[in-house]
């Protein structure tokens, strides 16, 4: 996915919100995948409507 690949453009990013985004199933693994390259990543919310 998109959001993906940015990610591992800013290692530095502390939180990520991801309020109102339909991501699918696949997108979800992607963005998965890709958390491992923000170390400093803290927080991540979601809300499921």
């Amino acid at each position: 996915s998109s959001l993906a690949q940015a990610l591992t453009s800013v290692p530095n990013l502390k939180k990520l919100y991801l309020y109102d985004n339909e991501i699918t199933d696949s997108g979800a693994s992607s963005l998965a995948q890709s958390l491992a390259s923000v170390p400093n990543l803290k927080e991540v919310t979601t809300v499921i409507l």
